[in-house]
């Protein structure tokens, strides 16, 4: 991770345009991961801040989790993802060798037999189906999935709070996580280095993204549960989206060649309708 100086948020003129900077939380300590706060993991992702959950006293404990890391206060500079992990749901803790059969997560075999498949729709041989990629998911143990809450840096900090009160102390079980705030990079033209201003000048054109997932994508009884907590006890009530993560290992984003749909479900698809 890199070193960076914290200082007092300070005002930029650029262009003549004053750009407000947010009071950028500090970076992670060594003493707070002692005291387990947190945690710190890396991955290909990046940096992320994770919150694994503590039976003992739980209120006590998370309060000072969302007031350590508040979203819109905490720099892509210092970590890509917060992340509370509450555990798994009663319905997947299977016996181990049922559960390692479903969610084995075999991404290698998943990739290889998705790029002959690939070859064969290159070819005109086959056209890749969502039914397909169902049952790849399924045979290579790929099933979680989550919805996908957008926030503007305004709003993100008391979404994050109820969305995390909804897995943590309703649903007693799941993941959740919020992206940072985005910021620009220290080359741009149009910004200082990320020292000089305590973490970077905020991106404008980026807000955050909040994936609140499930175990099994396929589940459509869990699947629509979320939902609806979601909209009746967060207050999501705009259309949001659902990844399958298969999905993501699989590259399959707007625009892709197959001409299947990023997320593979939404609030006006029949299925949410029928609920």
């Amino acid at each position: 991770m890199m070193d960076m100086d914290i200082d007092q948020p300070i005002d930029l003129d650029i262009d003549h345009e004053v750009i407000e900077l947010p009071d950028w939380v500090m970076p992670p300590t060594q003493s707070e991961i002692d005291d387990g706060l947190y945690d710190l993991h890396e991955d290909d992702e990046g940096i992320w801040i994770v919150y694994d959950w503590k039976d003992d006293n739980p209120d006590a404990r998370i309060e000072p989790f969302y007031q350590r890391w508040p979203p819109s206060r905490t720099s892509s500079s210092l970590c890509s993802w917060i992340n509370v992990n509450r555990g798994l749901s009663p319905a997947s803790q299977l016996d181990q060798d049922a559960f390692d059969k479903r969610f084995h997560m075999d991404i290698e075999g998943l990739q290889k037999e998705f790029v002959e498949i690939e070859n064969k729709v290159d070819t005109e041989e086959l056209k890749l189906t969502p039914e397909m990629i169902d049952e790849l998911a399924v045979k290579y143990g790929v099933l979680s999935g989550k919805w996908l809450v957008y926030a503007s840096s305004e709003e993100v900090d008391k979404l994050w709070r109820k969305i995390v009160g909804i897995v943590t102390f309703d649903r007693e079980y799941g993941s959740v996580k919020v992206s940072s705030r985005k910021v620009l990079e220290p080359s741009s033209e149009s910004s200082p280095s990320a020292t000089e201003c305590n973490g970077g000048v905020p991106d404008p054109d980026e807000g955050h993204v909040i994936c609140v997932y499930v175990e099994d994508y396929l589940d459509m009884d869990e699947v629509n549960r979320l939902r609806k907590a979601l909209r009746f006890q967060a207050g999501v009530f705009k259309r949001i989206g659902f990844k399958p993560d298969v999905y993501t290992w699989l590259g399959l984003y707007r625009g892709n060649k197959f001409g299947i749909r990023p997320s593979k479900y939404h609030d006006s698809d029949n299925w949410a309708r029928k609920k």
